[in-house]
C-alpha cells in the first residue's frame, strides 16, 4: 500500500456508542423527556432478531468511520455481540443493570425493584460466561 502523502492513524476506540439504537438517532436527544417518551417505550417492542440487524448496521457504520473497537451495553446485547463477531469489530460488551422502575422514575418516583436488579445481574453473569475470552470461544448457541 502506498501511503505517501497520506495520514495513517490507529483504529479508534469508541467508549460511548449507543450503536444498537440507530432507530432513534437524532430524535430522543433533542426531545424533552425523550428517554421516557420515545426511547424506553420503543425499546419494549424490539426483538432479538431486530437487535441483530441494528447491530450489524451500526457495526458497519462504526468501522466505516474508523472505529475498530467499541464498548457497549444494551438490550439483547448477545445479538449485538454476535454482530460484532460477524463484522470483525472488536467489542467489550456488558449488560445494563437497573433496579429501578423507569415508568415511575419519569415522574420523580424511585421504586426499588430488587428482583429486576438481580435478574439483570444474572443475565450479565451469563453473558460473561458465554463470551469471556476470544472470538474462538463463541458460544455454541451462535451458529
Amino acid at each position: 500500500m502506498d501511503a505517501k502523502d497520506k495520514v495513517v492513524l490507529p483504529g479508534f476506540v469508541n467508549v460511548h456508542t449507543h450503536l444498537p439504537s440507530p432507530f432513534v438517532r437524532g430524535v430522543y436527544g433533542v426531545v424533552t423527556e425523550g428517554l421516557f417518551k420515545i426511547l424506553f417505550p420503543i425499546k419494549r417492542y424490539i426483538e432479538p432478531k431486530q437487535m441483530h440487524i441494528f447491530g450489524l448496521a451500526s457495526c458497519l457504520e462504526a468501522i466505516n468511520f474508523g472505529s475498530t473497537c467499541v464498548i457497549e451495553t444494551y438490550n439483547y446485547i448477545e445479538e449485538f455481540a454476535n454482530a460484532t463477531h460477524e463484522t470483525g469489530l472488536r467489542a467489550v460488551v456488558g449488560k445494563q443493570v437497573a433496579n429501578v422502575n423507569y415508568d415511575k422514575l419519569k415522574d420523580g418516583v424511585y421504586e426499588y425493584l430488587q428482583d429486576q436488579g438481580s435478574e439483570m445481574i444474572d443475565r450479565g453473569v451469563r453473558l460473561i460466561e458465554n463470551w469471556e475470552g476470544t472470538v474462538e470461544s463463541k458460544p455454541s448457541w451462535l451458529h
